[in-house]
């Protein structure tokens, strides 16, 4: 009865062109491309539009060379190649509905140029696994990623953290001990009797200006062993923006940045939560760090009002100019048509500066 049932089922064969040796040549050919294309300058990126259309390139060129072949041509090893893509180029769930949608194309092909139902539906479990063995293999490998990127992460706080306890330590133990050598050294110069020698008044001047030239050295390096890192300043930023009251959104595709830009970015990242916290009375902030061409970008959006115009030089919207003009960069702040209020912030990797404007706090 089965049997019967089977061969009663049947979708009509449609009418195409015979097989053409060469016109299936030039159909193989454009395949392989499309997937070195896809596997050699697409898979991973994030050009989605680019990817998207390898894809459908891939499967209507096995679909058009497919459907005119001998019915006793197995198509499932064919359609593999427009599986492997899909699976791979995006996110598990679409990846694997159309690893599903892929493998119901190929049945609904072979049906339609004539081979039984059940010889079609046989291949259907091996092209589906295959698939889905696909996916999972892309989660293991985003997986690996993440846990190199949350080490690195790590690494980095372990070090700024290292920093900064060496910056209060350097502080406490050099900058208390030549303050009092600078006073000292101003109160025995006022104190000394009117007959000293000049010589003897001007040892004491030198002392007194090597104190403070120390002193001062000891701060610029303290300032410099406090500078922050954009890693840490975006759990803060998180923590700060929840504290408040705000939903909370983070993209960040940057990975690791000269330390001259991560210190800048950390610094605008830090001004610019402030000032959301502070003046924006809205709700949701989102945070979105990421390439454009050489450039990275930071952008800083709410739904508020944004932040209030700086009063001086050096705070505000106008002290995050000054930090990003010292490596080329640019700041754009305003409300826009859509009624969010955004801060952009966009550096140019090519251009490196050892300016120490760039890292001062």
């Amino acid at each position: 009865m089965i049997v019967v049932a089977v061969d009663i089922v049947t979708i009509p064969e449609l009418h195409v062109a015979p097989f053409d040796p060469f016109l299936g040549l030039a159909e193989l050919a454009g395949i392989a491309a499309l997937y070195a294309w896809f596997w050699l300058g697409l898979v991973g990126t994030p050009h989605r539009i680019a990817t998207s259309l390898a894809v459908v390139g891939a499967t209507a060129l096995l679909v058009l060379l497919v459907l005119p072949a001998p019915r006793q041509y197995e198509s499932a090893g064919v359609f593999l190649y427009a599986v492997f893509m899909a699976a791979a180029a995006y996110r598990w769930r679409l990846g694997a509905s159309l690893v599903v949608l892929l493998a119901a194309i190929e049945v609904v092909v072979d049906l339609a140029r004539g081979v039984a139902i059940d010889r079609a539906l046989v291949q259907l479990p091996t092209v589906v696994l295959a698939g889905l063995a696909v996916v999972g293999v892309r989660l293991l490998f985003a997986a690996y990623r993440e846990l190199e990127a949350a080490r690195e992460q790590i690494a980095r706080l372990a070090v700024s953290e290292e920093r900064l306890r060496f910056a209060r330590d350097l502080h406490d133990l050099l900058g208390q001990s030549l303050t009092m050598v600078v006073l000292k050294s101003e109160l025995a110069a006022r104190g000394l009797p009117g007959d000293t020698d000049a010589v003897t008044r001007q040892e004491i001047k030198d002392v007194v200006r090597i104190a403070r030239q120390a002193l001062d050295e000891v701060r610029q390096a303290v300032a410099g062993y406090r500078r922050p890192t954009l890693a840490a300043e975006l759990g803060s930023a998180r923590a700060a923006l929840q504290d408040a009251g705000f939903g909370v959104a983070i993209e960040n595709s940057l990975g690791r940045l000269p330390a001259a830009h991560d210190a800048v970015l950390a610094w605008v990242l830090r001004e610019g939560v402030t000032n959301v916290v502070r003046h924006s009375g809205g709700s949701h902030c989102t945070i979105k760090l990421e390439h454009s061409g050489e450039d990275a970008i930071l952008e800083i959006t709410d739904n508020g009002e944004g932040a209030k115009p700086s009063v001086g030089p050096g705070s505000g919207l106008r002290g995050l100019e000054e930090r990003v003009a010292v490596l080329g960069g640019a700041v754009h702040a305003g409300s826009h048509p859509d009624g969010q209020f955004r801060l952009r912030v966009s550096l140019p990797l090519a251009r490196l500066s050892s300016s120490p404007a760039a890292l001062s706090p």
